[in-house]
Order: structure tokens, then sequence, then C-alpha cells
């Protein structure tokens, strides 16, 4: 999720070149000193001719790229690229004959962050070579961290009472299994992410990328190929609906917290819940203008620094105030919650926005997926502090804990200190969350209407109303439980278990050995499961909301 500036390259680069929808741009003097410099095999030399024009290659994803590329093999016929009036570079190696000797693949993070060029080697080494030159600079370690303060974020504070939908001991025991279960749905996102980067001779995809790109590798039809256009923007709505929930929850753990900390602090306010909320949400507009990732990731750091402290405070409290286990239920009495239970769990865990492009920065991708790769070791840190605090926290509230527990600490100077400084961490990390739906719309926007009034404002439009309808989303949802259940079920359930496992059958069914008879079954499983909580999750959500307005 990038901010679409406008940066300068060094000479012979290239900006914002676009094949589909995504944006390239590369310093074309790199790739040569790094696959000169990568030892093993010829050198490749290099040609490169750069043009302009302001043709439009606007198509079906990465298939218009390749289509367009692979075929330039011969230095008499390489041209540039034309695409909206700005250069592209594509450099061959001498020695490749036909496309099927060569590999065409988008390069990432060089030069103008976020962006990516297109580069044909002939070989796999070159083409890691090449790949790892700039883009995949992480080492595991570095991904595990990533990935870890993407896993765990403010919902932390709201797992006690998650808990409390399935009880102390179903609760804790159904937290792992699912926990699990979405760390698991990730990593065969990122399995059908590397099967078909290799088939397809590319080196990373996006989420919607690779669920129309499944779509196309099963048939070449025009149906088959207009059911891949649907499924990628209903994919690109769903990761949006879901980073919306998630300003929703922000405004609302915000909002309760400014509120408990104003009403034990100042007893003259008296002022309700959606009026506090309606002040931050006018604090939060001009926030979410901004678009320096650079400033924001040092806000982010900031605020995972707080997390750590929020979540140490408020287990020293739950310890030295905790009730014995046999006053709780082992398995809740209502089994109605237990839905909005496993919805709020795999909304915990869930962080598809951000897996597969921290997967296209790291020198390891073998190492990312797998039982015991990066995703299973970040997700299993998140697992264990979400369940430490969530089982102390239900231990030490009991059956009245509340949404947010920052709300139920004491009266106290240093605990108001701590719900201050959390929800100041909430608010930095605002606009972060911000970028994925603002670009979605704002590049559906532009590419209706022109204008450069229309052009300068739309962006600033944009994010202003994101912020306000995610505040009367918190007017018409106001538990922090009910929105962590309803987004789990409603947008993070199928981006994690019903696109993937069906992705990867569709993707398997073209290999030599057909699909493995335990692939059936387990995806299968994984479906019926996504199915039951879709449906399951959703509606009891809805009802609750439902029962609290009334």
């Amino acid at each position: 999720m990038s901010d679409r500036m406008d940066t300068s390259l060094k000479e012979n680069s290239l900006e914002n070149s676009e094949y589909g929808s995504t944006s390239f741009s590369i310093d074309s003097s790199t790739i040569q000193n790094d696959v000169n410099n990568g030892g093993g095999g010829d050198k490749p030399d290099e040609i490169s001719k750069t043009g302009s024009s302001t043709g439009d290659t606007t198509g079906s994803s990465y298939n218009t790229a390749l289509e367009e590329l692979s075929g330039k093999t011969d230095e008499s016929e390489l041209q540039s690229k034309e695409s909206n009036g700005l250069d592209l570079t594509v450099k061959l190696k001498s020695g490749a004959t036909d496309k099927t000797d060569s590999w065409m693949f988008p390069l990432r993070y060089a030069g103008s962050e976020g962006d990516r060029t297109n580069v044909e080697v002939d070989d796999l080494e070159t083409l890691q070579l090449v790949d790892r030159g700039h883009e995949r600079e992480l080492t595991n370690t570095q991904a595990i961290l990533h990935l870890f303060k993407i896993f765990t974020g403010p919902s932390t504070i709201g797992m006690p009472a998650v808990l409390k939908n399935g009880g102390l001991l179903f609760g804790s025991l159904g937290f792992l299994l699912f926990g699990y279960l979405t760390a698991y749905g990730n990593i065969i996102i990122v399995n059908c992410g590397h099967l078909l980067c290799r088939r397809t001779k590319t080196a990373s995809l996006r989420y919607e990328e690779l669920m129309e790109l499944a779509i196309l590798s099963y048939s070449d039809s025009t149906r088959v190929r207009k059911f891949g256009t649907v499924v990628r923007f209903l994919t690109t709505i769903m990761l949006c609906l879901c980073q919306f929930g998630i300003l929703a929850f922000y405004i609302q753990v915000i909002g309760t917290i400014a509120q408990s900390v104003l009403v034990q602090t100042a007893p003259s306010y008296h002022l309700p819940l959606f009026v506090t909320k309606i002040f931050i949400s006018l604090a939060l507009v001009p926030y979410s203008w901004m678009k320096n990732l650079k400033i924001l990731s040092w806000f982010s750091m900031i605020a995972n620094f707080a997390i750590l402290v929020c979540v140490v405070t408020i287990l020293q409290y739950a310890c030295r105030n905790l009730r014995p286990a046999s006053e709780l239920p082992l398995i809740t009495e209502d089994l109605w919650t237990i839905p909005l239970f496993v919805s709020a769990s795999v909304f915990t865990v869930e962080g598809v926005p951000m897996l597969l492009p921290i997967e296209n920065r790291v020198k390891n991708p073998e190492a990312y997926g797998g039982l015991c790769g990066i995703i299973t070791l970040a997700a299993s840190g998140n697992i264990i502090i979400n369940l430490t605090l969530g089982f102390y926290g239900y231990l030490c509230f009991g059956d009245s804990v509340p949404p947010n527990v920052l709300t139920d600490l004491p009266n106290h100077p240093w605990y108001h200190t701590i719900s201050l400084l959390y929800g100041l961490m909430v608010f930095l990390t605002f606009t972060l969350q911000l970028f994925l739906p603002a670009e979605f719309i704002v590049d559906a926007l532009m590419k209706r209407v022109s204008g450069d009034w229309y052009e300068k404002y739309i962006d600033i439009m944009v994010r202003t109303l994101l912020v306000l309808a995610s505040y009367l989303m918190t007017i018409i949802v106001s538990d922090i439980g009910l929105i962590m259940a309803l987004t789990g079920a409603f947008c993070s359930v199928p981006l994690l278990f019903l696109f993937p496992s069906i992705g990867e059958l569709v993707l398997l069914q073209k290999e030599p050995g057909g699909i493995p008879k335990y692939v059936w079954v387990r995806n299968i499983l994984i479906f019926i499961f996504g199915v039951l909580t879709f449906i399951s999750g959703t509606f009891m959500a809805v009802v609750e909301i439902i029962e609290r307005l009334e």
C-alpha cells in the first residue's frame, strides 16, 4: 500500500509505466550491475532502447505484459513498449531466440518506492540475481518482525471479550486452532503465488492478481476470462471492505479510550460517546491526507512499542486481580456466540493485504511458507500474546469484561497514561490502513472523470469521505467485538479460506500429477469451514447489531 508519490529517479530510469493496473519503476543501471556482480553464468549483453508515446496497454493483468514482451528477442525488432507517454527499458540476454527462452517479470522497490518495471532475461539464475538485487532485501528475521507487527494490532485489547464468547477452555483451545488455521490459509495463498509465479515466469504478484490469474490458468475461453476479471474485482472489494472495517475499529477504539479517560479525570465532562468520536474523526480528517510513508513508518514503529507497554501493563494488573477459574464457564452457555468468537479470532490473526507484498521482498521466499516457515513463526508470536492477554484478562474481569479492557482499568494516572498512549498509537497508524481503499477508489474514479480541479482534489475528498464513513459505521456498530466479528466473517474469511482453497485446486489441476487426494480433502474441509463461518458469523453479527439498535 504505497502512496502515489512523484519521485525523481536517476538517469535511464522510468516511471509509472502500467501493464494492467500495476505501476512500474526502476533504475536501469541497477539491473546490469547486479547481474554482473552476481557470479556464475555468462554475463548478459545489455540491449536497451527507450521511447515514448501515448499508447494504452491496459489489459488483462500480467497476461498482456507476458504476451507483449516475451516475443521481443531480436535486437532489430526490439522496440520500447509505449505506455501513457512514459519510457520503458527492456533488457535481453543475447542468445534468446524465442519467447520460450526468456523470462519476463516485474521488479519492484527500485527507485520509486512500490513501483516496478518489466525486465526480460533468459534463465532462472539471472532472474534470481536481478530479483534479489533491490526488491528482495529482507532477511528471514526482518520478515518475521514485519509480519508480527502486521498480525499484532489494536485487536489485542478486545481479546478478553472474544474469549468470553467461547468460554475459558473452549475459547483458549479454539483460538489456538482457528489462529493456526488462519495462518495455514495464509500459507496456501503464498504457495499458490509461488506456483503461479513459476508458471507465468513472474517474480511477484498481489493478492487480486493471484486470484485472477488462477482462474485464467484454467482456460483461455472468453467466459473464463470475464469470470477472472469478476474474481479480481471481488477480491479487491473484499480487501477494501476489510480495511474499511479496520478503520471503523480504530475510531471505536480511540473513542472509547478517550471517553473513559475524560469521564474519569474530568467529572464535568458529560458529552456522549458519539460526540467524542466526532471530535476524533475531525482530527483524523487532515491527518488522513498525509501520504509520506517514511514519516508514517516511524509512527508505526512508535506504535509497536506502545502496544508492548500496554500489553505488559494490562497483564500485570490482570495477574494481580485474578478470580477463581471455577467462577467462569469452560464453554460458553450461549452457543449462538460461538460464530462471533470464531469470526473475531480470524480477524485477530489475519494479515492478507500485506502478506504478499512482504513475501515479494524476502531474500529466501522458499522459507516464507511451510509449517515451520516465516508465516507460522510470526503468527505464533501473535497467537501467544493475544491468547495470554485474553486468558488472564477474562480471568480478571470475568463475564463483565468490556469490549475494550482499557476502559475498565482503575482510575489512576498511570493507567490513564497507558490508555492515552494506546489511543495515540492507534491514531498514528490510522492513515496506514487508509491507503488500500483510498487508492482503489481514486483509481476507479480517475478512469471515469477527468478535469484538472477534479484530479487535484479527488484523493483528499476520497480520504475525507472514508474517515466520515468509518465514523458512521461506528454509530451503527458501536461494539468493538461486533466490528471484529462482522469484518472477520464477511471479509477475512473469504480472503483466507474461500478464494485460496478454490484457487489452489484450479492451479493444481494443470500440474503433471494432478491434484493429490489429501489436497482435495483438505481444501474441501477448509472451504466448508469458510462457508459456515461466513454465513453464521455474518448472520449473528448482523442480528446482534440490529438488536442493539432497537
